[in-house]
């Protein structure tokens, strides 16, 4: 992973926390299916091991001389400055600003042969120059912690907590005479996987607590909501790297205030079915794919059920040693609290090519390509971004990264539209 998207992680977190409603991921589930898929993804540009790059860390509590075992104590520390010639992402009036963010982060993982555990924190604290209300300080708490009961079975726990904003080009964001949105977002998620052989069974549930604070005069207690997902994912695992799965999840939507100010019932429920293969070609190729069925019901009897089909999928392909390919597409429902709209429905799709220009130097590209459909409501949203990030390898110790981003918004809501321009320059300090 470059820098930048390093130092973007915690904002990107964020944006996924407001936009994404909860279904649990369906990916590959057999443990067979996983280890050939890491096969491809291992050699890809932008994952393979940087021997001469990678950070250090800090051993702690390993035995003396040795290169596995005990703890490793990892702290890192993103600098950046940004230029944004849209900062509201107005469709007139628009406004251009530069920031900092100072991203300070550390985590503790175990290295042992048997079990897991790791803890991480981490922050962005972004001040802009003359745009005060766009100023935000995030922050996320991580635990997990893995079990091997034996071989092939295990018990996964893992606890979240942390602070974060909303983008300005999020729907439910506030205007822009307003802060940024804030809001805390607790996750707890416990799983067991069973896979000894070619069939693997796993389970999985997850809960989420979502608490928006006032934003002055804006009362947000309407985004206030729990949600909880359930999901049963088996997959069989050929020997020539084939696998096939059936993931089944179901979701629970309650939110704190029923009605809303608006006399609105948002609590639903909802069911996503997807069957799909994965297959891992020679570790040059990974391909999954995945399709089903989503469906969502609105208690307000004002909120039509939404349904439609649920795709994911991913191409990576190692052009050459020199060169990856990563494709992407996806297809899910998303919660929103926009006056008159039950859900939306996002179909993204992404297009990636990393080059390898020397050891020390990575060029990544991305396009991507949002379709926004509003539930029981007429706006739709088409949005396609496209960057540029150039990450350059000092030593263990330091990276740097130059980054363009390019986003255009249309819409037929009125006022909805809008391009944005960003420049950004970062360095990162690890040990």
């Amino acid at each position: 992973m470059s820098s930048s998207n390093n130092i973007h992680a915690v904002s990107m977190v964020a944006r996924l926390a407001v936009t994404r409603t909860f279904i649990v991921a369906l990916s590959v589930v057999g443990f067979a299916a996983a280890a050939a898929a890491q096969t491809a993804q291992d050699e890809a540009v932008a994952n393979r091991p940087r021997p001469d790059f990678a950070a250090s860390c800090i051993r702690l509590g390993s035995v003396r001389g040795a290169e596995e075992g005990g703890l490793r104590l990892c702290p890192t520390l993103d600098l950046s400055v940004a230029y944004d010639d849209n900062v509201f992402r107005t469709d007139q009036n628009t406004q251009s600003d530069t920031s900092t963010r100072l991203a300070p982060a550390v985590s503790l993982n175990s290295d042992w042969d048997r079990h897991a555990v790791s803890l991480g924190l981490q922050g962005a604290f972004t001040r802009f120059a003359d745009v005060g209300n766009n100023d935000s300080d995030d922050y996320d708490l991580r635990a997990s912690g893995r079990l091997d009961v034996d071989d092939g079975i295990a018990a996964d726990v893992s606890a979240s907590l942390g602070r974060f904003h909303v983008d300005r080009d999020d729907p439910d964001s506030a205007g822009a005479a307003s802060d940024v949105d804030r809001f805390f977002l607790a996750t707890e998620s416990l799983g067991f996987n069973y896979g000894p052989g070619d069939l693997s069974v796993g389970i999985t549930g997850t809960a989420r607590q979502y608490d928006y604070r006032d934003n002055g005069v804006i009362d947000n207690d309407d985004q206030d909501r729990d949600e909880y997902g359930l999901s049963l994912n088996t997959g069989f695992a050929f020997g020539s790297g084939l696998s096939v799965f059936v993931a089944p999840s179901y979701r629970i939507v309650r939110y704190d205030r029923t009605p809303d100010s608006a006399g609105v019932i948002r609590d639903s429920d909802g069911y996503d079915i997807r069957a799909g293969l994965s297959y891992d070609i020679s570790g040059v190729s990974f391909v999954e794919f995945s399709a089903g069925f989503f469906e969502q019901s609105f208690d307000d009897p004002s909120f039509a059920d939404t349904s439609g089909t649920s795709v994911r999928g991913r191409l990576l392909w190692n052009i050459t040693d020199l060169q990856t390919l990563d494709f992407a597409v996806d297809r899910a429902i998303d919660e929103t609290t926009q006056p008159g709209v039950s859900a939306i429905v996002n179909t993204n799709v992404t297009l990636g090519i990393d080059f390898d220009i020397a050891d020390n130097f990575l060029l990544n590209t991305r396009t991507a390509y949002r379709n926004a459909d509003f539930e029981s409501d007429t706006r739709t949203d088409d949005t396609v971004s496209a960057g540029l990030t150039m990450t350059y390898f000092v030593n263990e110790y330091f990276n740097a990264t130059a980054s363009y981003d390019h986003t255009r918004r249309s819409s037929n809501a009125a006022g909805r539209d809008f391009i944005a321009n960003q420049v950004r320059l970062a360095l990162r300090v690890q040990l």
